[in-house]
Formats: C-alpha cells, structure tokens, sequence
C-alpha cells in the first residue's frame, strides 16, 4: 500500500471545481426552492426576477469563497531551511 500523498490540483482545476459548485448553486439548489415555493407555498412570487439576482449574487459568493479556500488548504508546503542563509539564527 503506497501512503505517499498525491500532488496538489493545479489552480486551474480548483478554478473548474469551485465555477462547478456555483453552477449547482445556480442551476440546481434555486429552481429546487423556487420549485417547492410555488407548489409547496404556493407562493406566486417564485421565479421573480428578485430570487434569480439573490441566486446569481448567491452562486458568485460560493465560487469564490470555494476557490479561496481551496486555493488556501492546496498550497504546497514551505520548505523554511531553504528561506534561511547559511550561518542565520532560527
């Protein structure tokens, strides 16, 4: 069994997967509950254009919240030994 870890996803791909998570926001998760509004509430304001601004202004904040995070936890580890010069206390 190998334990070795795998290298980090490229930024490019944390950049696919966090535009994915919004896009679900956006084309899933707001007609699900616009969808359980209007049946459901029977609420006739559903599928305003009110809750499409609040889902798109929603689905930005998640991708990039998402790809700030991701970005964050990705990075690679410092190697501290290297940002010392020789004879330098630490």
């Amino acid at each position: 069994m190998n334990n070795k870890m795998s290298a980090a996803p490229s930024p490019q791909t944390l950049s696919k997967i966090a535009i994915a998570m919004g896009a679900y926001v956006l084309l899933v998760i707001w007609p699900c509950f616009d969808a359980l509004r209007l049946f459901i509430a029977e609420d006739n304001r559903a599928f305003s254009l009110h809750h499409l601004a609040v889902a798109v202004g929603s689905a930005l904040a998640v991708t990039i919240f998402s790809q700030r995070v991701m970005l964050s936890l990705c990075r690679p580890p410092v190697d501290k030994a290297a940002h010392f010069a020789e004879g330098e206390v630490r």
